[in-house]
């Protein structure tokens, strides 16, 4: 009880956040995931079971915005990649579908990225909220400051705009290997260029929000 009553509100709320928010990652990602499994193991289509999966992502993100006026990204992503999954397996009786399943996810994402520009506040903004609050109202609440910085704000938009031009980038990049090499070699080559784009991605992006993010806080610090 005594530690207990020397918790700060903040610090509470931010307990109960991370409890709350946690399971989002379970409902959004790992929910869809063994409900695909146990529905296609007991004679269920891939379309059908996509589109049962996709229920979980579907209420995880309404409950999550109504919740907190806040965008699930994970709830959003998974959502996406369900309804991209769902379109390629209706169209399996052509092959080319399979093999440019990657393109097709990857265009997706890039699509969502560029189109978040338009709003006011990009899809790599909440991304990166996300992950590093790691649930913690109060520390999502001081990022959710850092809008207010223009410095910040150009950053976020940068962000958003690479990782849609390079994901335009390597679905397009499929599309010509695919065109150009046997499929073995295409498959191997599919995955080292998706690994490798987005490992490249993430090794640039969050050092470079980290270093922007560090940077803002501390020059509204000396201001204070």
């Amino acid at each position: 009880m005594d530690r207990l009553a020397r918790v700060s509100p903040n610090q509470r709320a931010g307990m109960a956040e991370r409890h709350l928010l946690r399971p989002t990652v379970l409902v959004n990602a790992v929910a869809p995931a063994i409900a695909f499994m146990v529905l296609t193991s007991n004679g269920f289509s891939e379309v059908t079971a996509l589109g049962i999966a996709a229920f979980f992502p579907a209420v995880g993100t309404l409950f999550t915005w109504l919740r907190t006026r806040q965008v699930d990204i994970v709830g959003v992503l998974s959502l996406s990649l369900i309804t991209v999954t769902v379109g390629i397996s209706a169209a399996t009786n052509n092959p080319l579908f399979l093999l440019l399943r990657g393109s097709a996810i990857a265009g997706t994402i890039a699509l969502v990225c560029l189109g978040s520009l338009l709003l006011p506040r990009p899809l790599m903004f909440y991304a990166a909220q996300y992950f590093q609050s790691d649930g913690d109202s109060a520390a999502a609440d001081r990022f959710d400051h850092l809008w207010s910085v223009p410095r910040f704000r150009r950053a976020m938009r940068l962000i958003t705009l690479v990782w849609g031009v390079a994901l335009i980038a390597e679905a397009l990049t499929r599309v010509w290997l695919v065109s150009v090499l046997p499929i073995p070699a295409f498959l191997v080559a599919s995955k080292v260029l998706g690994g490798s784009v987005v490992f490249v991605l993430i090794a640039w992006s969050i050092p470079y929000v980290r270093r922007v993010a560090r940077h803002d806080r501390e020059l509204a610090t000396s201001d204070a």
